[in-house]
């Protein structure tokens, strides 16, 4: 995507990784399009609300970037929530509302995009799950159970996209800071939390053409805590 006319929408763009992930992409010299549900605050983007829970709003926004821009290049699906709790303290409510966010709310974006990348021969979607993506943690089953299936979601939309010049792809940060990140945990080999900078980088990555013969594959940025834990 070395195209600087390439248009990217981002979800989750109000702060942390999204707001990094636009910064990237802006600073990159493309078209960023940023999405939260309530429209971001980024003077150098075109903001716009998204609910990406609706799949009307989903179809909204990718219709009116398609009206301006007459193109979509680029997704990276990043909005998601957690509910901490042990298994018989999650609520029902809880779960509902995390598998809708993580879950669903990447399956709709994959879905409202799918066509028009198809249609242009050509496109990237970069979905963030988590290190909880890839092993379990105790805590925090629906968060859990979210970020396995937007792995395995990029898996199945990669082999169906592949024949239409459109990859998918998975990031798996680990303890970032941000507001949802509490502890560091168990000593690292980079023993420190990651920046939110970091992961842009990596969703830039993805998003250029850099990563050509990239699709369907998990890329894990976690300050080796997936590698295995170390002794104090």
């Amino acid at each position: 995507m070395e195209d600087r006319d390439s248009v990217v929408l981002v979800t989750g763009a109000a702060g942390g990784i999204g707001a990094a992930i636009c910064e990237r992409i802006e600073a990159a010299g493309l078209q960023c399009v940023a999405t939260d549900v309530g429209a971001p605050d980024r003077p150098s983007a075109w903001c716009l609300p998204l609910d990406v829970t609706d799949p009307r709003d989903w179809t909204t926004v990718v219709e009116a970037v398609l009206e301006r821009f007459a193109r979509l290049d680029g997704l990276v699906n990043v909005a998601g929530v957690v509910a901490r709790g042990n298994l018989h303290e999650i609520s029902d409510d809880a779960w509902h509302h995390v598998i809708s966010v993580n879950q669903t709310g990447t399956f709709y974006g994959m879905r409202a995009v799918a066509r028009p990348m198809q249609q242009a021969g050509r496109g990237s979607i970069v979905n963030i799950s988590s290190t909880a993506g890839l092993t379990g943690f105790a805590g925090s089953i629906p968060y859990v159970a979210s970020k396995f299936a937007v792995t395995g979601m990029t898996r199945a939309a990669a082999l169906e996209l592949g024949d239409f010049g459109v990859r998918v792809n998975s990031v798996h940060p680990g303890s970032i800071e941000a507001p949802m990140a509490r502890r560091l945990g168990p000593r690292l080999p980079i023993n420190r939390f990651g920046r939110p900078e970091e992961i842009a980088e990596l969703v830039h990555f993805l998003l250029s053409d850099a990563s050509s013969y990239c699709t369907g594959s998990q890329f894990v940025s976690d300050g080796g805590q997936t590698a295995g834990l170390l002794r104090d």
